[in-house]
């Protein structure tokens, strides 16, 4: 990632970057580790658990308010 920022630093205000090193700089970063059709972690989150977490988060929080009057 080092080369990454040096060459982003190095570059002018209207110069257009190189792409397509910038994304030969990533493929080297992740080498074998990571296949580039690999879903990001919001991709995989399951949105129902996601709403049921925060609705019990706020049933307990309106449960901590209410004993605490």
């Amino acid at each position: 990632m080092t080369e990454f920022a040096e060459y982003v630093s190095s570059l002018q205000w209207d110069q257009t970057p190189d792409y397509e090193k910038i994304q030969e700089i990533f493929k080297a970063c992740m080498g074998d580790k990571i296949a580039e059709d690999t879903p990001f972690d919001w991709e995989l989150r399951d949105k129902d658990s996601t709403i049921e977490s925060c609705e019990a988060t706020q049933s307990n929080c309106m449960k901590t308010v209410k004993n605490n009057r």
